[in-house]
C-alpha cells in the first residue's frame, strides 16, 4: 500500500479520478501485465466498484528474418474491446558510442465484425502511456523515448529519438506486407485498397514548425515498400 499525502486533498482526487477514468490502453505496452484493475471507494463504509482493463493474446507469428514478431490483441476496457495486430522488434542503437537494445511497436487496429483495418483514426505516439505527439496516422506507435519533463512530448534533436522515429517508419511499412501475407493466408484480405488510407498524406510543409520532422521517414519507408513489392 502506498500513502500520498497532497496540498488540496479533494482537488488531486477529482484529478487522479478523472485520469484514472480516461485511461488509454494502459497495459499494451507493459509487456509483463496482462491485467490491471483499479477500485475508488468513495466512502469509508461502501465499497466501489471495480474497473478493469486485460488483454489476451489471440494468434502470434514470429517473422525470424527480420526479428520482429505479430501479435493479434483482444484489448478489452471498461467502455468498449478492441483489437489490435502488435508488431514488435528489438532494435540496437549506437549512442555516445555505446549500443543498447530497445524494443519498439507498431500496431493496426481491426475491427473483426466487417474484417478489416481501421483507417479512419488518428493514433498517439506511446513511450509505454500516450503522449501528446503524433505521426497523424492510423498506425499506433511504441519506442522508449526521451520526453519532457512533463512527459507529454518528444524531446527535440535527440539523435536517440530521431533512431527511434525512423525505426518505426520502417516497422510501419514492413507490418502493412506482413499484414498482407497473413491476410491471405487467413482468406480475408486485411490489405486492399485501404493501402492509400494506410500511407499519410501529408500536407505540404505541415511540419515546418516542429523540432521534430515525422513526415519524410514515414514517406520514405512506405516509398520503399510500394517500390520493393511492386
Amino acid at each position: 500500500m502506498f500513502v500520498f499525502s497532497f496540498k488540496d486533498g479533494e482537488k488531486s482526487y477529482q484529478d487522479i479520478v478523472r485520469r484514472l477514468e480516461n485511461l488509454q490502453n494502459p497495459i499494451l505496452f507493459l509487456r509483463n501485465l496482462q491485467r490491471i484493475v483499479w477500485r475508488i471507494d468513495r466512502n469509508k463504509n461502501s465499497v466501489g466498484d471495480e474497473t478493469e482493463y486485460s488483454k489476451e493474446i489471440i494468434d502470434s507469428v514470429e517473422y525470424h528474418d527480420e526479428n520482429i514478431t505479430m501479435e493479434h490483441y483482444v484489448l478489452r476496457e471498461p467502455s468498449k474491446t478492441s483489437n489490435v495486430f502488435l508488431f514488435s522488434q528489438k532494435v540496437e542503437i549506437t549512442s555516445d558510442s555505446k549500443k543498447s537494445e530497445h524494443l519498439i511497436n507498431i500496431g493496426y487496429y481491426y475491427d473483426p465484425d466487417k474484417k478489416k483495418l481501421i483507417t479512419d483514426v488518428t493514433q498517439n505516439i506511446y513511450c509505454f502511456f500516450p503522449t501528446k505527439e503524433t505521426f497523424k496516422t492510423c498506425f499506433v506507435s511504441h519506442a522508449p523515448f526521451l520526453l519532457t519533463d512533463n512527459r507529454q512530448n518528444l524531446k527535440p534533436n535527440e539523435s536517440l529519438n530521431t533512431d527511434l522515429i525512423n525505426l518505426l517508419s520502417a516497422l510501419a511499412a514492413k507490418a502493412v506486407v506482413y499484414l498482407r501475407d497473413y491476410g491471405l493466408e487467413k482468406k480475408h484480405l486485411l490489405i486492399d485498397e485501404n493501402l492509400t488510407e494506410i500511407i499519410p498524406q501529408y500536407k505540404q510543409h505541415y511540419w515546418e514548425s516542429l523540432d521534430e520532422k515525422f513526415e519524410e521517414p514515414i514517406i520514405e519507408a512506405f516509398k520503399e515498400l510500394l517500390e520493393t513489392e511492386r
